[in-house]
C-alpha cells in the first residue's frame, strides 16, 4: 500500500509538471535512408536500393521564440561500397547536437511544421567485409586479419537538416514525420566511394513535460 501511494504521488507530480511546464521534449525515432555512391554497379541490383536503418533517442529543451535545443543518441545499420566487388556492413553510433524551430501552427493548434539542423558525430563498429563473386552473390570474408584496410579511422561527422510535420494527440503524445538530408564532412575508412550525401525519412514519437 505504501508503494502504491508513492506511485500515485509520482504520477500526480509528473502530470503536474507536464501541464505547467512543457519545456522538455523526449523523442524516439526510427529512420530509413538512401546513401549515394560514386561507383557504377549496373550488375548489382541491391546497390540501387541500399536502405540504412536507424534508431534515435533525443531530448529537447524549449528556448524563446519557438526554438528548441537538443541532443540525441543514435544507432544505425549501414552498408558502404569501396570497390565494385567489395562492401562493408557496419553499425554507426554516436551523439548529435540539434536546433529545432517551429515556423507554422494550424488554426486548431493540433499540427505544426518544424525546421531542424545540427550535426551527427560518432564512430563505426561491428565492421563486416563482403566480397562479390562476378556479380552473382556476396559472401562474407571471415579472415579479418587478411583484410587490406586497417580501418584505423572510424570516426565521422555529418551535417544534418530536416523539415517535420508534427501532429499533437494531447494525452497520447506527439507523432511527426521528418524528411531529412545528411552530408558527411568527415569520412571514415569505409567511405572511399561514398559521396557523403544521404536522404531519408524519420518517424518520431514524442512527449513533453
Amino acid at each position: 500500500m505504501k508503494n502504491l501511494k508513492y506511485i500515485l504521488f509520482s504520477c500526480f507530480l509528473f502530470s503536474s509538471i507536464a501541464v505547467f511546464s512543457q519545456k522538455n521534449e523526449v523523442r524516439i525515432s526510427g529512420e530509413i535512408s538512401h546513401l549515394f555512391h560514386d561507383l557504377n554497379l549496373p550488375r548489382i541490383d541491391e546497390y540501387q536500393y541500399i536502405n540504412p536503418k536507424g534508431i534515435e533517442f533525443a531530448y529537447f529543451y524549449s528556448l524563446q521564440n519557438d526554438w528548441k535545443i537538443g541532443t540525441s543518441l543514435f544507432y544505425n545499420w549501414s552498408t558502404f561500397y569501396t570497390h565494385l566487388d567489395e562492401k562493408y556492413d557496419s553499425n554507426e553510433s554516436g551523439i548529435s547536437i540539434l536546433f529545432k524551430k517551429r515556423f507554422h501552427t494550424s488554426n486548431n493548434q493540433k499540427s505544426n511544421w518544424t525546421f531542424s539542423f545540427g550535426s551527427y558525430n560518432g564512430a563505426a563498429s561491428n565492421i563486416t567485409f563482403y566480397y562479390n563473386h562476378r556479380g552473382d552473390y556476396w559472401s562474407k570474408v571471415d579472415n579479418w586479419d587478411e583484410m587490406p584496410d586497417s580501418f584505423s579511422e572510424k570516426f565521422f561527422s555529418d551535417l544534418y537538416t530536416d523539415i517535420g510535420w508534427v501532429r499533437n494527440f494531447k494525452n497520447f503524445g506527439i507523432i511527426s514525420l521528418s524528411p531529412f538530408i545528411k552530408y558527411r564532412i568527415i569520412k571514415n575508412n569505409m567511405n572511399d566511394k561514398y559521396t557523403g550525401l544521404q536522404f531519408g525519412m524519420k518517424l518520431n514519437y514524442s512527449f513533453c513535460f
